[in-house]
């Protein structure tokens, strides 16, 4: 990690907490201002990256994308062609059209090479 930038580790770091902690993107801003106004008191000028900015760099570190699978809202089924749970009835879709709930799997095994 020591090739990144004081800003670059920082973002990594805070991105991590911003997933371990399951917080909201409007709280992720909150901790990235209050982590700017303390630094800048030691460091004028210093300016964490933006969500997107960080996204955008774990991205380039972890090329491992999830895969999201639709699955009954109660957890009971995974759907493969399938609109209505044969399990208890759940649906698929939510009215507007999108999965009432879905499961990401990261897909590790072509990433894996066996030397």
């Amino acid at each position: 990690m020591s090739s990144f930038t004081v800003a670059q580790r920082l973002a990594l770091k805070l991105y991590a907490l911003k997933a371990k902690c399951q917080l909201t993107n409007r709280q992720y801003k909150m901790v990235t201002d209050l982590v700017e106004d303390v630094v800048n008191e030691y460091a004028p000028g210093f300016k964490c990256l933006s969500q997107y900015q960080s996204q955008r760099l774990v991205e380039s570190i972890y090329p491992v994308k999830p895969t999201a699978h639709d699955m009954c809202p109660k957890g009971c089924f995974l759907f493969g062609d399938q609109t209505i749970c044969p399990s208890c009835g759940g649906r698929r879709y939510k009215t507007n059209g999108t999965p009432a709930r879905q499961m990401k799997v990261l897909p590790i095994g072509r990433y894996i090479q066996w030397r």
